[in-house]
């Protein structure tokens, strides 16, 4: 029977769970239902965990899972990762000595530099900032759509969304955004503009759907998108600053995850170095993303856990980064 370790990366619009074998080699991918607690509940996304992984297990038949790491948002203290350990653990028959939960931010970073230094962003429809260096850590950020999240696809599809009522009100003059922003809402009207999103059964997700189009009407040369996104991309660098600062770094190396990036690679990049440039002005600064999936970060964190720091080798680290890089 073939042993094997899991990650979950749990997304608000995806989970993706991987399962390697102890050499490292990515023996399973599989793509199940959002299991991130601020889209949907944290039993819904303990349950969505659960059956992922079971189908996953049964896909692959005849293994035995030594390790499982669950990367998850909103898991910040110590009760919230116990919540999902224990109900994860115990719907799947594990020791709970063999289940890890911690933040997505760890999953992103790991995934982003492999244990070592530097800065992850992540830019999804939230936002926020983790950085390691020399054996400390910070965390920037991240308070949710409600008090922050600058640069996410939220706040970008917020920014415009009002001031698309704004136009409604004839209070703007007509944009390429805002012609953009009629053809994906199909609404002309403020009190149809505000039944769509109010009605929703996902708000939240309906403005952070906006945030393509923003994107969209700025690559078209559009000055209100031009202005959302700069505004946003930069107030987000002041997060990526203060990391370095608090940190002691004097030239920082940043990879940037989540969808926003993904999406809109080359255009957040150059936005970003422009940004923190200003600050960064002495060196010559790295933005990029990711080494591997967080998925398979997720894994190697709780192999690290579980047989200790040194199993998880340089070898073996390389082994994961080959098999699991963001293209495969």
């Amino acid at each position: 029977m073939k042993k094997v370790v899991l990650g979950v990366d749990a997304g608000a619009s995806k989970t993706e769970i991987a399962a390697l074998d102890l050499s490292g080699s990515l023996v399973g991918l599989l793509s199940s239902k959002p299991a991130n607690p601020s889209a949907t509940s944290v039993k819904v996304a303990c349950k969505n965990v659960v059956n992922g992984v079971r189908k996953l297990v049964n896909n692959l038949k005849d293994v035995e899972v030594v390790a499982l790491g669950v990367g998850m948002a909103g898991v910040i203290n110590e009760e919230s990762k116990e919540v999902v350990r224990s109900f994860v653990g115990k719907s799947l028959n594990m020791d709970l000595s063999q289940v890890h939960v911690f933040e997505d931010v760890l999953a992103a970073h790991v995934a982003s530099f492999a244990f070592g230094d530097g800065i992850v962003a992540v830019l999804g429809t939230g936002s926020c900032v983790f950085g390691v260096y020399k054996g400390r850590n910070v965390r920037f950020g991240g308070w949710g759509h409600l008090l922050g999240d600058e640069g996410s696809a939220y706040r970008i599809g917020n920014y415009a969304l009002r001031e698309y009522l704004k136009f409604l009100e004839g209070r703007d003059r007509h944009s390429t955004l805002h012609k953009l922003l009629e053809s994906r809402l199909g609404s002309r009207s403020v009190s149809d503009v505000l039944a769509t999103v109010y009605r929703s059964k996902d708000p939240k997700g309906l403005v952070a759907s906006l945030a393509p189009y923003v994107f969209n009407a700025f690559k078209e040369g559009d000055a209100l998108a031009r202005e959302i996104i700069e505004g946003e991309i930069c107030l987000f660098s002041e997060q990526i600053v203060a990391a370095a600062e608090a940190l002691g770094m004097k030239c920082p190396e940043v990879s940037v995850v989540g969808g926003v990036f993904e999406g809109n690679k080359e255009l957040v990049k150059s936005l970003l170095i422009k940004c923190l440039e200003r600050k960064f002005s002495a060196c010559e600064l790295i933005v990029r993303g990711s080494l591997m999936r967080a998925s398979c970060a997720s894994a190697l964190i709780a192999l690290k856990k579980v047989l200790g720091d040194a199993y998880v080798s340089d070898a073996l680290i390389s082994a994961v980064v080959k098999e699991c890089s963001v293209g495969t």
